[in-house]
């Protein structure tokens, strides 16, 4: 145990360890907007690291969220997807090739699934009904719905 003006701060116990308050690292005085949590503090590149045993511990290994100058970068060091999750369900993937898939990851029906080469190259792949298709604004702000027929016929109505 750990105590600081009469006060537990630490514990460690032979289930794990238990901080009571913040954590700062490289920081001995970590704030936040309210409650508590955890403050990692370096001049370069402040990192929080995750790894296990499948993707190994070598700094080429597992996932890092860091910051980089003011840029926020979550880099998936290894050739694998990243899968965002609300509400117990994937919203969002970032598949290793770089394509984007916005809704339900494992069926592409109904979703927009976007993908991207470096040079801005891609595809937007919009719904699977007569009532979906992609929405365009003209320059003098009318909007419209473009979609495509069972026979690759395009069409455009007002919304």
């Amino acid at each position: 145990e750990l105590y600081y003006n009469d006060s537990k701060k630490l514990e460690t116990t032979s289930g794990g360890s238990t901080v009571t308050g913040s954590l700062g690292i490289n920081e001995s005085t970590p704030t936040f907007p309210s409650g508590e949590g955890i403050e990692i503090y370096s001049s370069a590149y402040p990192r929080l690291k995750l790894s296990n045993s499948t993707t190994g511990t070598a700094g080429t290994d597992g996932t890092q969220i860091y910051l980089s100058g003011s840029n926020t970068i979550i880099d998936n060091k290894d050739s694998e997807d990243i899968i965002i999750h609300t509400n117990a369900d994937e919203k969002v993937r970032i598949r290793s090739n770089g394509s984007v898939v916005v809704g339900n990851g494992v069926s592409i029906t109904g979703v927009a699934t976007v993908s991207s080469g470096a040079t801005c190259y891609g595809d937007i792949r919009a719904g699977n009904s007569s009532s979906s298709g992609l929405i365009l604004v003209s320059p003098n702000g009318s909007t419209y719905r473009v979609g495509v027929d069972n026979s690759g016929n395009l069409s455009a109505s007002s919304v």
